[in-house]
C-alpha cells in the first residue's frame, strides 16, 4: 500500500503488511518565493473547498472579530462552495451572497491552477483551520510552504504531518482556536528569514523530481518483493 502522508502509517500497518510513504508533490517551480503582499495590510488567503468542516465560517468570523483590533486585517476566498456533514451547498452559496459587498473579503471563487501563485504572491498567510474527516496532505498547505507564506492551520495529526518542520501557528479547528491564532499573527509577524529558509526545504520536500524517484523506489522495491515470492 502506498501512502501520501506519514500519519497514516501505524494504523495501516493493521491491515497490510507493507505500507509505503510517498508524499504528494506540490508545483514549487510555478511559484514565486517573491513577496508582493501589500505593506500596513495582514492578508490571509484561503485556498480550498469552501466547505464548513474545512473552517472556513470559523476563519472568516474570527476575522470580524480580530479586525476589532487589527482593522488592517484582508482575507481572500478561492475555491468553490461544497456541501458536507455540517451544511449543505444552498447554505454555503446563501452565506458567502452576504459576504460580496464586504470592504474587506474579496470572494473569488474558483480558480484554475495556474492563477493561484498570483493570489499566494500577494498574501502574507494561508489558513486552512481544517476538521473534515478525511483531510490529509492539502495542496493547499503544501503550495503556502514553497511560496514561504506564513500558515495558519488546526492542530490534527494530519496537518502536523503535513507541515513537518515549517513554522506554522496550530490552533483548535474552532472559532476561538482561529481567533487566538490570527491574533498572534498580526502581533508577531513571523521570521522572513526564517520562512525562506523552511521554504526552500518544503520546495525540495515536495519537488516532482522527489516524487519520481520516490514512487520509483517503492516500485523498484515491490518488483524485487515479487521476484522473491516467484522463486
Amino acid at each position: 500500500m502506498i501512502v501520501p502522508s506519514l500519519h497514516l502509517i501505524d494504523d495501516l500497518h493493521a491491515f497490510c503488511a507493507k505500507v509505503h510513504l510517498c508524499e504528494n508533490f506540490g508545483r514549487p517551480d510555478e511559484i514565486s518565493l517573491l513577496d508582493e503582499s501589500t505593506s500596513g495590510t495582514v492578508t490571509v488567503l484561503w485556498n480550498s473547498n469552501l466547505m464548513v468542516s474545512k473552517g472556513v465560517l470559523d476563519l472568516v468570523t474570527a476575522c470580524e472579530r480580530v479586525r476589532a483590533d487589527h482593522p488592517s486585517l484582508r482575507l481572500i476566498l478561492l475555491g468553490s462552495p461544497m456541501a458536507d456533514a455540517e451544511a449543505d451547498q444552498d447554505e454555503v452559496l446563501s452565506w458567502l451572497n452576504g459576504l460580496i459587498d464586504s470592504d474587506w473579503i474579496s470572494v473569488v471563487g474558483a480558480v484554475p491552477p495556474e492563477v493561484v501563485p498570483s493570489y499566494l504572491a500577494s498574501a502574507d498567510a494561508v489558513a486552512l483551520p481544517s476538521r473534515y474527516a478525511s483531510e490529509c496532505q492539502p495542496l493547499a498547505l503544501i503550495d503556502a510552504m514553497c511560496a514561504g507564506k506564513a500558515v495558519i492551520a488546526s492542530d490534527t495529526a494530519a496537518m502536523r504531518a503535513t507541515l513537518g518542520d515549517y513554522p506554522s501557528i496550530l490552533c483548535a479547528s474552532s472559532t476561538e482556536g482561529v481567533i487566538t491564532a490570527l491574533t498572534t499573527l498580526c502581533s508577531r509577524p513571523p521570521d522572513n528569514s526564517e520562512l525562506s529558509a523552511a521554504a526552500a526545504r518544503a520546495r525540495a520536500r515536495f519537488s516532482l523530481e522527489r516524487f519520481d524517484r520516490q514512487m520509483a523506489s517503492i516500485l523498484s522495491f515491490s518488483d524485487r518483493d515479487a521476484d522473491r515470492q516467484s522463486r
